[in-house]
């Protein structure tokens, strides 16, 4: 299980990508990068933790009304280069990847 930290770097990227308006799709690709909205999930944190090539995340405000959690949009990385990993959570850390204090294969620090 790969660990998941915040990276505020990512904030100002999603808030060029969505500008001041409200998205009118729940999923945007951008790069390497997905901005997702919790409009349509109805669970936004089991999609968001479910995908090992996530290693980073934030969320920003937006101006849209219709988004369930108050107009949350998160922006989260993907890196099709990051393999499962089968076992219990750190047991099978690649080298690149050690154990972090929680348990959990660790990709790069958060900011």
């Amino acid at each position: 299980m790969d660990e998941l930290v915040y990276d505020r770097n990512l904030e100002p990227i999603a808030e060029m990508i969505l500008g001041e308006k409200c998205p009118d799709k729940t999923h945007i690709p951008w790069g390497n990068l997905e901005i997702l909205t919790s409009l349509g999930y109805h669970n936004i944190w089991e999609y968001l933790i479910s995908d090992v090539s996530r290693t980073r995340i934030a969320f920003v405000e937006n101006s849209c009304k219709r988004d369930v959690n108050n107009g949350i949009t998160y922006i989260v990385d993907t890196n099709p280069s990051i393999l499962m990993i089968e076992g219990f959570p750190g047991s099978m850390c690649p080298w690149d990847r050690p154990i972090n204090n929680t348990g959990l294969c660790s990709f790069h620090k958060g900011l």
